[in-house]
């Protein structure tokens, strides 16, 4: 939706990152790289990562077939499909097998892995779910949002959907640090208010 200048901003940020995360359910749609392109100077190797509960990610995804050049991390239920999980690891994936807390993936188990494997950022990338998942434990140091001048209505996919929220006193609260022109669109930098945060996370 957005244009060239907010995704060349999205790719700085996934350059800027040690690691870029999704959901299986992006993959599914989207088929990404995940990679940062299209920038002055050749990019770091960013650590593409999915958490894919059920194990369906292709062997013949693009992130499956570019697992050898840049890492793809996977993480998925102990208790996957051992052939598939096999099939991957051949392409060069690296699949976790990761508990299950509250019907899903063990999201402090999973970014504990990753700093395991010395990587210090994670940039969460979608989809809403996943991120939603993130908001509502407490674990997103920085949010930047990118709004297009396009309106959806009712047919819109929610931007957090998974992010439950009963009343407005419980909603996560953030400041806003900047409000930028990207090209046509706006991209807004929020922190989490740090007082929430510790509620949240205990």
């Amino acid at each position: 939706m957005t244009g060239e200048d907010a995704r060349r901003q999205a790719h700085l940020l996934r350059a800027e990152a040690g690691a870029v995360l999704v959901g299986a359910g992006t993959v599914c749609l989207d088929d990404p790289l995940l990679t940062p392109r299209n920038l002055p100077e050749e990019p770091p190797t960013v650590t593409r990562v999915v958490l894919d509960s059920h194990l369906t990610l292709e062997a013949d995804s693009k992130l499956a077939r570019t697992a050898y050049t840049d890492p793809v991390v996977v993480f998925a239920e102990e208790d996957v499909d051992y052939g598939r999980a096999d099939e991957l690891r051949e392409r060069g994936v690296e699949v976790v097998p990761t508990p299950v807390v509250g019907g899903g993936l063990d999201l402090i188990f999973v970014l504990e892995e990753l700093g395991r494997r010395g990587i210090r950022g994670v940039l969460v990338e979608g989809g809403g779910e996943t991120v939603g998942r993130f908001i509502g434990q407490g674990l997103a140091d920085k949010l930047t949002l990118f709004y297009a001048p396009k309106l959806l209505g009712a047919k819109g996919v929610p931007l957090m959907g998974s992010l439950k929220v009963a009343s407005i006193d419980q909603a996560p609260r953030f400041r806003v640090e900047a409000v930028e022109r990207a090209g046509e669109d706006i991209a807004v930098t929020l922190y989490p208010l740090k007082e929430d945060v510790v509620h949240r996370t205990g």
